[in-house]
């Protein structure tokens, strides 16, 4: 850009100065900066002279790659859009870690591998400072990072090329900016941050508030000698003025410009306004320009204030669209950003249309598409959103600036419009624009300012504004006045409609979640202490404690008065930031994006009866090993009348709020997973509903799919967690059902089980973004028959879904990933089982997963044929037809020996629940997830990353992945799954017969009391105590039966629990 070559040509002047003669300029040359990565590959790929000696770089590592004499690392420093290869020996790679940093001395040598021509061979490495991989939040690039972990490590997130890359960016705008401005004879200002007035007059303002210096010294500290009091006479000090940090330095651009004509700045801005959107902050920065001297007549001066905006737009536009970071990074993450600039770059001058006709079009278009908007448009509201998004994407699509607003919607300093020359003054309106882009909605907006003293003077009357407050600014009007305007443009919305990024918290340096400790790059929303008693909050839970909305507090709770302690203290000596508006003491408890979301808890319940495997062999009269060995399986539970998918959830859920003292007003939502329906209409979460009383207030209904509905609540549940619907409180999904067949072949694969699982922010369990998913219309087994529980059943079909499911959908998921981690193919040999440390599967049968496992590592096979570990793997295999047959004996055969070890590894610790309970159905990938988590300490498996695939009949597969990145080792003790399990009792396999043949009898009938015994429901859990004749159902819990605690099913005058 101009600016850098102007400042190289007046440093060659003072370089000659200090160079008269070869003695004085070694004596003074000054040591040169070492270059950077880009600046060194520049010069390598152009190919001068110097690139042939040996050179050095610096930077750090992003990922490292081992092989038997070679490693192979990335290293970038940030100065350019991906990281170089270095390639170390043998020997000097023991110190070779993700995230260490490093000086590397070698040469530049033409690459062998694809996607870069150079790559820099390795002669000596000094590693500067070291990197524990297995700790440090930034881990290897192959792996990605959750966008949220990246937020909460804000420090060092910028050694991701995303962040990196919007830095950059960042900065050049600020130069084009800059340059732009300085064209155009305007000069830039610095102002103030700390302010004694409301640009807005709206009290939405952090009011900056001294420490007492006159407070006491603490005990400890203080003098033996009291003070003496002070005299009686002695007059109180005046209070000081109230100080504030700025909303807008609008008010001292016009102070400047009673002196300089044009002026300009950059700087941060502070709103102390809800900011739990995608479009709004607390703190942020804000481009401001005055201008002076307008054109008497006011359409025309208004169109001069909107051209310096438009054209400051089309002048940063044009410069990052040009930026190789448009087109190696951004454009290749974001759909459509080509197009947006594109608009934003267009010839036409942008747009103008009045208010009132926008409202027009609004009306008329809402008119004839009633559903279209939210908020119905009408004269002197505001445009909502949706509004200037329609007008700016499906009416102009382009950019329009919307002018005249009805002047009760505006603050007091800007210009009136002359009245209406048809006699209509009640729609008085203001000189004033705002500037719609499409994608965004407002990203700019302007006024002319009121220049007369008298008329001024009596806006500020009419707003109720304290004149000695803004005597300076009526000074302006009383000396020299002048007709004047400007604008102001949200940067970080700038930022984020330039780059594709829509949450404007990823275009500013740094970005942190509500609640954090006091850290560098942390936004003020998350900082700004208020005196006020935090709500419950939930204990043990969650890595971190989060406040909860103070509306679901319970009254008269004495955790109601804990506090969080990753809140600063009010109390501090600090100088504070309170927000000075009397409805803003809750925006310390803005849900915003939580950091993660996944499960914080997990429990699993199972009946207390189940039959042995091998037992069922002999009673079937089978030979042996046909369900242990063939099947895979050891134990199936089972239940009779005396319990239903009611009670099992009912118990999982209380179970779960038991175990980690989580108060019932802390859930928000509740989702249910399970295809055990008692009920056509009446959903098992309402049931649920009595574990909670006073907190009607939960979200959430069941889902049913098969085995795929716990999936699927999972989904919704995390889903809310990140919604702008959010209000801070937990969600817990519930999944499980009842698996029987009727007699045949299926009856050993039933099972019987349920888990709970609670949702919430800063998860030591984070659910990652990228999911690949399957679905069909398949009927391989499905419930027809309401008047049974036996499932309709297509066996050899069966055999055939479940491992197509799972291949389609691990292929979406590799596609996606691929795409996620750079490779805009979506190149699927990019993502392979090795970057899964763990895999847990939906199990029908134990046999099943480990073809299905199997079945895998042979989709990695057809993707990376030449890889090594598949040297001994047939090429025959790779035939088209052949990899179409799911059902390949020999492939199967050769891809289950081959993938032995590592389903030992990977999937043999998840496999505890699926061989002692058999198939949960809902709750059985679940419950897989639940037996890893209790068969491997939390050590173990910090940083780790496993895998799940969910599957439900009819057809619905998903894959996708969880990271681990806090402490599980609760959860661990609290699960105690394989010792529970222990205790489990083996029934005989006529118990069993008899259990099932009960169930058939009492299915659909009213009026009854069931007749299995109480005796075999498990201490503590839900049992059905009756079924009256209008087939509501009462429970009781095992143990307490002498007290009131009874659930109905129905609207009854008595529903609550113990």
């Amino acid at each position: 850009m101009a600016p850098r070559p102007r400042l190289n040509a007046l440093r060659a002047p003072l370089r000659s100065f200090h160079s008269c003669s070869r003695a004085a300029q070694a004596a003074t040359a000054s040591p040169a900066l070492p270059p950077t990565v880009a600046s060194s590959l520049a010069a390598a790929s152009a190919g001068t002279d110097a690139t042939a000696s040996t050179t050095s770089l610096n930077g750090w590592i992003r990922s490292v790659r081992r092989q038997k004499n070679v490693s192979f690392a990335v290293l970038s420093d940030g100065s350019q859009v991906g990281g170089v290869q270095v390639v170390l020996p043998k020997g000097l790679d023991e110190s070779l870690t993700v995230g260490c940093s490093a000086t590397f001395k070698g040469k530049w040598v033409e690459s062998r591998g694809t996607g870069q021509d150079k790559e820099f061979k390795v002669e000596s490495v000094d590693f500067v400072g070291e990197s524990d991989a297995e700790k440090y939040p930034m881990p290897n690039t192959k792996q990605g990072i959750p966008l949220p972990v990246m937020r909460r490590n804000a420090h060092l997130r910028l050694r991701r090329e995303g962040p990196a890359a919007m830095v950059r960016v960042r900065s050049e705008m600020n130069w084009a900016m800059a340059e732009h401005f300085r064209r155009e004879g305007f000069v830039r200002v610095d102002m103030p941050v700390i302010t004694s007035s409301d640009c807005e007059g709206a009290g939405e303002v952090f009011r900056v508030v001294e420490s007492n210096p006159s407070s006491p010294a603490p005990a400890s500290t203080a003098s033996a000698s009291s003070p003496p009091p002070p005299e009686p006479s002695t007059p109180a000090p005046p209070p000081p003025p109230s100080r504030y940090l700025t909303v807008s330095t609008q008010l001292h651009l016009e102070a400047i410009t009673s002196s300089l004509p044009r002026a300009y700045t950059l700087a941060p801005c502070f709103r102390a306004e809800k900011s739990d959107t995608a479009r709004h902050l607390q703190e942020f920065w804000m481009l401001e320009a005055e201008v002076a001297f307008l054109d008497a007549d006011t359409p025309t001066a208004l169109d001069q204030v909107m051209s310096v905006a438009e054209e400051t737009v089309r002048a940063v536009a044009g410069h990052v669209r040009a930026m190789p970071e448009f087109e190696r990074y951004f454009a290749k993450h974001s759909t459509g950003l080509e197009e947006r600039l594109k608009a934003l770059l267009v010839s036409e001058r942008y747009m103008r249309m009045s208010y009132t006709r926008a409202v027009e079009l609004l009306q008329e278009h809402a008119a004839a598409n009633p559903d279209a908007f939210v908020f119905h448009p009408t004269w002197g509201s505001g445009l909502q959103t949706e509004h200037e998004r329609w007008l700016a994407e499906e009416h102009v699509k382009r950019p329009l600036f919307v002018t005249d607003y009805p002047i009760a919607l505006k603050p007091f300093y800007m210009l009136p419009n002359e009245p209406s020359t048809t006699g209509d003054n009640s729609r008085q309106t203001t000189a004033c624009f705002d500037l719609l882009v499409p994608s965004l909605g407002e990203l700019a907006g302007g006024s002319l300012r009121e220049h007369r003293l008298d008329k001024l003077v009596a806006a500020m009357d009419k707003h109720g504004l304290d004149h000695d407050a803004y005597e300076w600014y009526l000074d302006l009007r009383r000396y020299g006045t002048t007709r004047h305007g400007g604008f102001g443009l949200g940067w970080e919305r700038l930022v984020g409609l330039l780059t594709g990024e829509n949450n404007v918290r990823e275009c500013t340096n740094g970005s942190q979640p509500p609640n954090s400790p006091l850290a560098p790059f942390q936004p003020l929303e998350t900082v700004a202490p208020t005196p006020f008693s935090l709500p419950h909050l939930v204990r043990n839970v969650a890595c971190s404690l989060d406040a909860l909305p103070a509306a679901h507090a319970q009254p008269g709770d004495p955790s109601s008065e804990r506090r969080n302690p990753c809140v600063p203290s009010a109390s501090s000596n600090e100088r504070e930031l309170t927000s000075s508006h009397p409805h803003r003491a809750g925006n310390l408890l803005d849900p915003n994006t939580p950091s993660s979301r996944s499960p914080d808890a997990i429990e699993v319940y199972s009946p207390l009866r189940c039959i042995d495997e091998a037992d069922l062999e002999r009673f079937d009269g089978v030979p042996a090993g046909k369900y242990t060995i063939g099947l895979g399986q050891e134990r199936m539970a089972f239940c009779d009348d005396r319990e239903d998918i009611n009670s099992f959830l009912l118990t999982v859920t209380k179970t779960l709020l038991e175990k980690y003292e989580i108060p019932p007003a802390s859930i928000g939502r509740i989702d249910v997973g399970t295809e055990t329906l008692i009920d056509k209409s009446k959903s098992v979460k309402t049931l649920l509903m009595d574990l909670f009383p006073g907190n009607s207030d939960i979200e959430g209904i069941d889902s049913k799919n098969a085995c795929y509905g716990g999936t699927a609540a999972l989904f919704n549940a995390v889903n809310w967690v990140e919604s702008s619907s959010w209000d801070g409180r937990y969600a817990i999904v519930v999944a499980g059902d009842i698996a029987i067949y009727a007699e045949g072949g299926a009856r050993p694969v039933g099972g019987a089980g349920a888990c709970a699982m609670l949702i919430g922010p800063d998860a030591p369990l984070v659910l990652e973004p990228v999911h690949g998913t399957h679905m069909a219309n398949v009927y391989d087994f499905y419930k027809p028959h309401l008047s049974s529980e036996y499932p309709e059943v297509d066996g050899p079909l069966t055999q055939t879904c479940y491992p197509n499911a799972l291949e389609k959908s691990y292929d979406a998921f590799r596609t996606k990933e691929s795409r996620r981690l750079g490779n805009s193919k979506g190149d699927k040999k990019e993502v392979s089982l090795d970057d899964f440390d763990y895999v847990c599967f939906h199990s029908p049968y134990g046999k099943l997963v480990q073809k299905g496992f199997a079945r895998l590592m042979y989709k990695d096979f057809l993707s990376n044929p030449d890889a090594e570990r598949f040297s001994s793997v047939s090429k025959a295999f790779l035939e088209p037809e052949r990899a179409a047959n799911v059902l390949d004996k020999e492939i199967e055969k050769a891809f289950t020996t081959l993938s032995s070890a590592d389903f030992k590894a990977k999937v043999g610790p998840s496999t505890l629940t699926s061989k002692r309970l058999g198939n949960m159905y809902a709750g059985s990938l679940y419950g897989a997830f639940a037996s890893l988590l209790d068969t491997v300490d939390s050590q173990t498996l910090q940083g780790k990353r496993i895998a799940l695939y969910s599957y439900g009949s009819g057809l619905a597969a998903s894959f996708f992945t969880v990271r681990v990145k806090g402490d599980t080792s609760e959860i661990h003790e609290k699960l105690k799954l394989k010792e529970r399990l222990e205790k489990n009792q083996v029934r005989s396999c006529e118990e069993f017969i008899e259990a099932l043949k009960l169930r058939e009898e009492k299915h659909n009938i009213s009026g009854y009391t069931p007749s299995g015994r109480i005796e075999d429901i498990p201490a503590g859990a839900y049992y059905l105590h009756h079924c009256d004749s209008k087939h509501r159902r009462v429970y009781k819990i095992r143990g307490h039966e002498g007290e009131q605690d009874v659930v109905e099913s129905a609207n009854g005058d008595k529903p609550h629990v113990a």
